[in-house]
């Protein structure tokens, strides 16, 4: 099966508009053993500069960013700076002695803002990070914690 060059091309002028940390040369790949595409295989994102730091940059500081809902029905806010300034606390207060290792970071949480600032924070710092929702079993959450291998694991 070959891959439409249309399809390639529209693929890698909009691949222009994200942020790369390292710019794809491949934009989509047909794995003909597993008949399954893969896109930007050789190119490597950072979620955090393309959510968060571009924002900054365009200068929406006190633009809401994340919305979320508790259990209890209580709507919190929060802005590009405000995430920004969660992250990069969580980053000094916790995870700077990490920097610059190969650290696997597993996150075991409810959908929240405490969760998304782990993300966030792994993603700016180029860390792996596996995340599990609550309502995993227990050999689900046993087996991918024995698969993945995280060195951190926050709950």
């Amino acid at each position: 099966m070959k891959i439409n060059s249309n399809l390639k091309n529209f693929y890698h002028e909009y691949s222009k508009k994200i942020k790369w940390k390292k710019n794809p040369k491949n934009t989509v790949n047909l794995r003909n053993k597993e008949n399954r595409y893969e896109w930007f295989n050789d190119g490597i994102l950072s979620s955090y500069e393309n959510l968060i730091t571009c924002n900054l940059q365009k200068k929406l500081n006190n633009k809401i960013a994340i919305i979320t809902v508790s259990k209890d029905q209580i709507i919190q806010k929060f802005s590009y700076e405000e995430i920004d300034l969660k992250v990069n606390k969580l980053i000094g207060s916790f995870l700077y002695p990490y920097i610059n290792k190969k650290i696997r970071v597993m996150i075991h949480a409810s959908a929240s803002i405490e969760s998304a600032v782990w993300m966030l924070a792994c993603s700016k710092l180029g860390f792996h990070f596996s995340v599990i929702f609550e309502d995993l079993e227990k050999i689900g959450l046993e087996n991918r914690i024995n698969l993945f291998k995280p060195n951190i694991f926050f709950t």
